[in-house]
Formats: C-alpha cells, structure tokens, sequence
C-alpha cells in the first residue's frame, strides 16, 4: 500500500466507463483536481484512472470509505488505493506551461486565459498521431517567466466549461 497523498489509482473498472462516471463516484468525498482515464495510444480505455482531489483529507475519506464499502460499476469491484508519489520538483519555472486533460480548443483555451491573452506567445495543442484530433493536452508559451508563473497560480486547477485547466511548468 503506498502512503496517502491526494491521488487515487482506480483500477479494475469496466472498459466502457467515462470520466463522468468515475467524478459521480468520487466528488462526494470533496473538490477533484483532474481525473486521467488511462488510454493506449488509440485512444482505448485501459481500465484504469487516477483521481486527484485538491485536498489529501478527501483522498483519504474516499479511498476509507471504498475500503470499508467496496465500490462497484458494473458489477465489477473497482480497486481503490493511494498512487504512488511521483516527485513535486516537477519542472523549474520557464515562460512555457503545459496543460493536460483540457476538452476545449484553442479559442476556449485562450478564453480560460484570457487575463493573460497580451502575454501569450503561441498556444499549441498535440494531436492524435492517428485520427489527428486535440488530444486535450499541449503548450501555452508566455512573453515571461513571470506572467507563466501568474497564469499558473490564478487560472491553474480551475474549472471550465471543457474540464479543469489543469497547467504545470513544460
């Protein structure tokens, strides 16, 4: 078992599941940073997904009450457990964020941004090297280290109407 930290694997669940049915299950216990669905690269479900609360207490609460309750979905017993700790020195600052599991497109992104649009150097989003569709993850570039920085911590984690913008240094 890994230590508690705010986020969860999720695994062992049915392969038609979507990021709506795992947030239906896990918002209860508090706010949710992100939610990963694992996908091969053509874009199939894997069975797995890692949730992320913005609070370590409400990992807990969850993954005590998946513990003592199991948590079905499709007559299938989902495994819950804490996810091991990736290392938070993540990426020192520079002027480039990276964004991840964002369902909009360039001009929802900008809009998500808009406070910083003067600042903004390029967008660019990756796409799907087989069906050459935004995969929902890519690169803002900014002007400054700092004005990266100020779009980090006023707009990162926010909710959108296309999902959390979830940023981080590139």
């Amino acid at each position: 078992r890994n230590p508690p930290g705010r986020v969860l694997f999720v695994g062992n669940m049915p392969f038609g599941s979507e990021e709506s049915d795992i947030r239906e299950k896990f918002e209860p216990f508090g706010p949710l940073k992100s939610v990963r669905l694992a996908v091969r690269p053509g874009g199939e479900f894997r069975g797995f997904a890692h949730v992320e609360f913005m609070r370590v207490e409400d990992a807990k609460a969850a993954y005590e009450s998946f513990a003592e309750e199991p948590l079905y979905m499709l007559d299938r017993n989902i495994r819950v457990d804490f996810a091991p700790e990736r290392p938070t020195a993540a990426n020192p600052p520079i002027n480039k964020l990276y964004f991840y599991d964002f369902r909009g497109n360039e001009e929802t992104l900008r809009t998500a941004l808009a406070e910083f649009e003067g600042s903004i150097v390029k967008a660019h989003f990756l796409r799907s090297s087989v069906t050459g569709e935004l995969t929902g993850s890519g690169f803002v570039e900014f002007q400054t280290v700092e004005r990266a920085t100020q779009a980090l911590e006023a707009v990162g984690g926010t909710m959108t109407p296309f999902g959390t913008l979830n940023l981080e240094y590139a």
